[in-house]
């Protein structure tokens, strides 16, 4: 009873204040970084609503956890950073901050990847500059220098499968250390059937209170293991 008490305390009197600062921040680090990232502004360059899809499908990953993902990633000259569904670029700009060899985005939806390539043009500082491709990440050749794979749940089903397959498929042209980052883990169940993705540890990006908004806010980690 006191939990679920806290947790409508939480919903009604902490949680706008708590969006209302992160709106401010994530506007605050667009403006230093100089791109546009915001929920708002996307919606604004899309001329669309931030209606629910929206919400669900392309916003962007809080700045707090990307560097939080960053700094457990470690990354080195080494590394090299997909993000399948890139959105407005948010998490490859922040990612370019970081010492990786190459730092790529991958979007189907021709607006968000236009801009998602202005974003990485006008990036006013960066270690590596992000590239941007439109592509369908189901059709996508991945790279095999690439040993990161990043999600914010950008798609589910057989799309999300079917695009991990071409993963597969790169790890089996090049083996080596490849993980996997999945924030929002919604399809949990789906990656582990594939039996290639073995689970590994994970990581919160903010607490909440209640057992959906904290599943939101981890990010699993999986690593690609070879046949047999």
């Amino acid at each position: 009873m006191g939990c679920r008490i806290f947790e409508k305390g939480f919903a009604r009197i902490v949680r706008p204040a708590y969006r209302g600062a992160s709106r401010a921040a994530a506007r605050f680090c667009d403006r230093r970084f100089g791109i546009t990232t915001t929920d708002e502004e996307v919606v604004r360059e899309l001329g669309r609503g931030l209606d629910d899809d929206y919400r669900f499908g392309c916003r962007a990953i809080p700045y707090l956890g990307i560097d939080r993902l960053m700094r457990k990633l470690e990354p080195s000259q080494a590394d090299a950073l997909l993000d399948m569904g890139c959105g407005a670029g948010r998490a490859i700009c922040v990612a370019a901050q970081y010492p990786f060899s190459r730092v790529i985005g991958i979007e189907i939806d021709e607006r968000l990847c236009a801009l998602a390539k202005q974003n990485a043009r006008r990036l006013r500082r960066y270690a590596v500059r992000p590239e941007i491709v439109c592509a369908d990440a189901a059709k996508f050749w991945v790279p095999d220098d690439i040993t990161v794979v990043f999600l914010y749940n950008p798609f589910s089903g057989e799309v999300l499968k079917t695009a991990l397959t071409r993963v597969l498929e790169s790890f089996d042209r090049a083996p080596r250390p490849l993980q996997l980052a999945y924030a929002n883990p919604r399809e949990h169940e789906l990656i582990t059937s594939m039996r290639r993705f073995r689970t590994a540890e994970k990581i919160w990006l903010s607490w909440r209170p209640g057992l959906e908004w904290h599943r939101t806010k981890m990010v699993q980690f999986y690593e690609v293991q070879p046949y047999g």
